[in-house]
């Protein structure tokens, strides 16, 4: 059964929750001069799945979801709850103490340990994620600097965390890069502040977010570490303390859609499903925006350069060809092979010539959000991660989010345009956002307060209306341009601030 939880107020949390070195650092990129303290992150409760082997950890794939405790995995919809298939231990195929999984091309990879035994003898198991039938077993030979508690996939590697518990060992803890062959690529230990919410047990949880961040779990606090690893020296960087609603262990982020985090509620028997926010996502639009749209399309599309010297939508043919962007491990890529489409650059903005950071606000192909880039003069980008997710709780954009286009001005700060996607249109519609800062969204407080523009029910454009730009006309009115799509036959329209 599927307990669903939308409410436009964010999930409290009684764990103790530190200050977001990773909020403060983007908040001076993108933003004015101004030194405002930025809304906290936080995981917002969606919905729960009851599943009484919600012991462990949790997996996740397009359609489903994996419940694991220590012998026993179950298979539910991701969708209506319903238990699909599930797995025990038996004598044919004895196990003792699974934990964290993560689906990878249809398979289950689980960690699996002896724990609490010494010494430990740590494997992966490996089951059909189909099926539910037990494949093999990866025996981890040489690879006992503690009890597997977690594994991962990501940037081409496999990541393992073996704990150690109990007070004075918990540091002894090690997160692990291994190759395709499970051989030993290089190892990381925990900053100070983490192990002591770790203790005395130990990290449970962990797995790759939107953001390339590693996003850790204890055992027991309701709480996610975002972390990075340093340009330098072998211990993890704390970036930021997320409060959720879950009860440390294992977590998995649903790579099918992007910002949701699954984790469990062991006391409850409960997956939960939750999707990365901030504390003020749902406060109230401060400018409201009414539109009135032109009779018909236009026949001139609007320029690629506008007067604001500020934005531009074409990223690939005004940026400059040398221009890269810089992931999280510190690797280059070209903005084509990153997969930039849709963009929209921003000038450095604020008080003085010299203030602020340009910023690179972007779609991805099949990502479905919105993510930002910075930079100091617009040659190399510093990748930052997705500042807009798509919305479950707004049914008109729940699905993706798209062709992000941005402005900012003394009087009204940030202000974004983009292209929502949701399930309950069969067309898409433009929505606004207004921020601060430039990384942290208000979406308005209730469903609808941010939509702009929709498909009408005739009309040249009632396909979809999509990709916004946004100009001024000679009496310094905003004008909203967008396409117009019917069946293959796109235009042009126009709509004036009212």
């Amino acid at each position: 059964m599927i307990v669903r939880h939308l409410s436009a107020e964010p999930v409290q949390n009684r764990s103790m929750v530190g200050i977001s070195a990773r909020v403060a650092l983007l908040v001076s990129l993108v933003a004015t001069a101004a030194a405002t303290a930025a809304p906290q992150r936080l995981c917002r409760e969606l919905e729960t799945i009851e599943a009484p082997e919600a012991h462990q950890a949790v997996a996740v794939d397009g359609q489903h979801v994996y419940a694991i405790s220590s012998r026993a995995i179950a298979k539910y919809g991701k969708r209506d709850g319903k238990l699909a298939r599930r797995w025990e231990s038996s004598e044919a195929q004895p196990l003792l103490h699974l934990n964290s999984g993560v689906v990878v091309d249809g398979e289950l990879f689980c960690a699996h340990s002896n724990w609490p035994v010494q010494p430990y003898d740590n494997t992966v198991q490996v089951w059909n994620a189909e099926t539910l039938e037990h494949d093999r077993e990866i025996d981890l030979d040489g690879l006992d600097d503690g009890a597997i508690t977690w594994i991962d996939r990501f940037d081409g590697a496999w990541w393992i965390v073996f704990a150690h518990y109990g007070k004075g060992n918990v540091a002894k803890t090690t997160l692990m890069r291994l190759d395709d062959k499970w051989r030993r690529k290089r190892t990381w230990s925990f900053p100070d502040e983490i192990v002591a919410r770790f203790s005395p047990m130990s990290n449970s949880g962990g797995s790759f977010g939107p953001d390339g961040l590693l996003y850790a779990t204890g055992h027991d606090l309701g709480e996610c570490y975002a972390l990075a690893a340093p340009k330098k020296g072998s211990t993890m960087r704390l970036l930021d303390v997320v409060p959720a609603p879950v009860q440390g262990q294992g977590i998995a982020w649903d790579r099918t859609q992007h910002g949701t985090l699954f984790g469990i509620r062991r006391r409850d028997r409960v997956v939960v499903k939750t999707r990365l926010s901030h504390r003020g996502e749902y406060a109230p639009l401060k400018h409201a925006m009414s539109w009135k749209r032109s009779d018909g399309p236009t026949i001139d599309a609007p320029p690629t350069r506008f007067r604001t010297d500020r934005s531009y939508s074409d990223v690939h043919s005004e940026m400059p060809k040398r221009s890269v962007i810089i992931d999280q491990f510190g690797q280059k890529h070209s903005l084509a092979a990153f997969g930039v489409s849709r963009a929209c650059f921003l000038r450095r903005v604020g008080r003085g010539k010299r203030h602020g950071f340009c910023s690179l606000y972007f779609t991805r192909a099949n990502h479905g959000v919105i993510e930002l880039a910075t930079s100091r003069a617009g040659i190399t980008w510093h990748h930052r991660g997705p500042v807009l997710f798509p919305d479950s709780e707004r049914d008109y954009e729940d699905e993706s989010v798209r062709d992000p286009f941005v402005i900012w001005s003394e009087a009204h700060g940030f202000r974004m345009w983009y292209t929502a996607v949701g399930s309950a249109r069969d067309a898409s519609s433009i929505c606004c956002a207004e921020s601060d800062d430039g990384v942290h969204w208000r979406r308005g407080d209730r469903p609808g307060a941010n939509l702009q523009l929709t498909a009408p029910a005739d009309g040249w454009e009632r396909g979809n209306v999509d990709r916004p730009v946004v100009t001024t006309d000679e009496r310094d009115r905003l004008r909203l341009h967008y396409r117009g799509d019917l069946a293959g036959s796109r235009g042009t329209g126009v709509a004036v601030l009212d």
